[in-house]
């Protein structure tokens, strides 16, 4: 009787023990709608153009090594999906409960800190490409080196003399068309 019923259950039981896995990158291809990537899987298992679900507003191009949760719909091995995927040699640590970092294989990063600040590392530029940009704040540069604040600056322009060309040694009048803040 049990022969009988193991008959039936042990299929079953295979694609149950199929339906998740993981497994590790080896290559992807990002040219279109959709995300479809190389993965290693079981003991020499490889398969290609297994698509990868992202979530919404958010994208990315795993590089190769990186580790992938694979589940298998129905658990049927010929369709596998990647769900997740982390690169542990690329990963930002260290976060405080209810921080977030978006962050690339170069180790630049925008990091959401539980206080309220945003810090964005580039290791090149940042470059904001809008019709007009706003800032309720003031803002510095070069900040770790004494910079000064655009209304530190518009106040020294604002009320700066100097000496006149043609007229030395007499001194200008401030300037008459003043820089205004916001």
């Amino acid at each position: 009787m049990t022969d009988g019923i193991s008959k039936y259950l042990d299929p079953l039981k295979r694609r149950i023990y199929s339906i998740a896995s993981r497994g590790t990158i080896k290559g992807v291809s990002d040219g279109g709608g959709r995300q479809y990537a190389q993965v290693g899987l079981l003991a020499g298992e490889s398969r290609d153009n297994v698509e990868r679900i992202q979530n919404f507003g958010l994208s990315s191009n795993p590089p190769a090594g990186t580790q992938a949760v694979v589940i298998c719909v129905g658990g049927n091995r010929d369709h596998p999906i990647i769900i997740a995927t982390d690169n542990q040699a690329a990963r930002i640590g260290n976060l405080k409960s209810g921080e977030t970092v978006i962050y690339n294989a170069a180790g630049d990063f925008v990091k959401i800190e539980i206080d309220g600040k945003i810090t964005i590392k580039a290791s090149s530029k940042v470059r904001v490409e809008a019709p007009l940009m706003e800032c309720t704040g003031d803002i510095i540069d070069n900040c770790d080196n004494g910079g000064l604040s655009m209304k530190q600056m518009r106040e020294i322009y604002n009320t700066h003399t100097h000496k006149e060309n043609d007229n030395a040694p007499a001194e200008s009048q401030a300037a008459t068309q003043k820089m205004e803040g916001a």
